[in-house]
């Protein structure tokens, strides 16, 4: 069941490929996967892009108070919304590294004059 997969400990839900699963269902636990990396990140950056966070918050959720979405419409905002999702983690990955390669740099000397 997809919601076992997601209480798994650890991050490995998170890298779970599904290949067991059809096209449909593996968007659905991509958006699962989303929603939980979502509920994470407002935590690790409290001054995160709230524009992008609601832009993907459209896409994950399913809002019925907004009027019924075309089936259509639906998958194509959710398949958009985890692809977001999944390169948002890429770029705060690399932007973790290069905060800590620049704790690593020893600072430059003071004496900055030229020739």
């Amino acid at each position: 069941m997809l919601i076992d997969r997601m209480d798994a400990v650890g991050d490995d839900w998170y890298r779970d490929t599904a290949p067991d699963l059809y096209v449909n269902d593996f968007v659905w636990l991509t958006r699962l996967q989303s929603a939980r990396r979502m509920t994470q990140r407002a935590d690790r950056f409290p001054y995160h892009d709230r524009v992008l966070e609601r832009l993907m918050e459209e896409g994950v959720f399913d809002r019925e108070d907004q009027g019924p979405r075309h089936p259509g419409e639906a998958a194509f905002m959710g398949y958009s919304a985890s692809l977001s999702q999944r390169l948002l983690m890429r770029i705060e990955s690399l932007e973790d590294q290069v905060s800590t390669a620049d704790l690593s740099i020893p600072l430059a000397s003071a004496d900055t004059t030229f020739g």
